[in-house]
């Protein structure tokens, strides 16, 4: 799996651009579950921490949108699209409703279509924005923080734990999200989590990426991160 030149080319734009239009980033920035939740159909629910996602009031504005991403100690709560092989990149500079715009849309990359959140590695893109919007949270380790991740869809919550930050070279490194077999996988595993011929405790991983800057021309910043609980929901 490539880590696209285009998402690199993307991120370079959006960073420039991103204070260039007040209204843009008031539109755009991290928009909330549903703009539907002023007539109470979508809320944040104080005792989870998942938001409650309108799902009707999505499939209606954009069927892309197919899951929802909350990571509560610093701030991020964002629709997630999954992008389709015809047009991998188009989250990149479209919106989650459907909309060109430079902060993009959190999606699953297109190699992952096939299963979405339950794939073996899932790869989730979003910008890194100067107005600290989008994933450029996740762009530093934050210093003694045990962050969990928070992915939904229609059908499954999922809990992960974010354990493993690297600083990579894009053109060099890049992210699998297909493997031959449970050992492929499980080898993959133990070198990504850095582990000793330890046992592979989980069948799933998720793997957030986004831009960063100071290395190297095409530098992102993998943040790697153990699915350790998955459950069916009753939200509709």
């Amino acid at each position: 799996m490539k880590l696209r030149a285009a998402f690199g080319t993307a991120c370079a734009i959006g960073s420039a651009l991103a204070l260039l239009s007040l209204q843009t980033m008031a539109r755009a920035s991290e928009p909330a579950p549903s703009p539907a939740e002023a007539s109470g159909k979508t809320r944040t629910v104080q005792s989870s921490p998942f938001s409650q996602v309108d799902w009707d009031y999505w499939a209606g504005i954009n069927s892309h949108i197919i899951g929802w991403i909350d990571i509560p100690k610093i701030n991020i709560s964002l629709p997630l699209a999954q992008a389709d092989t015809s047009e991998p990149n188009r989250y990149l500079n479209h919106d989650a409703f459907g909309k060109p715009n430079i902060y993009g849309c959190a999606f699953i990359d297109s190699s992952c279509k096939d299963r979405g959140i339950a794939s073996r590695c899932t790869l989730i893109y979003a910008h890194h924005m100067n107005d600290g919007s989008m994933f450029s949270k996740l762009a530093i380790k934050p210093r003694n923080s045990r962050l969990k991740a928070y992915i939904q869809t229609r059908k499954e919550r999922e809990t992960v734990k974010l354990e493993e930050w690297k600083v990579v070279n894009a053109d060099k490194e890049k992210v699998r999200t297909r493997f031959k077999s449970w050992e492929d996988y499980s080898a993959w595993y133990q070198e990504v989590f850095r582990l000793n011929n330890a046992e592979t405790t989980t069948s799933r991983t998720i793997c957030f990426a986004t831009c960063s800057y100071g290395l190297f021309a095409n530098q992102r910043t993998l943040v790697y991160g153990k699915a350790v609980k998955l459950e069916e929901t009753s939200q509709t």
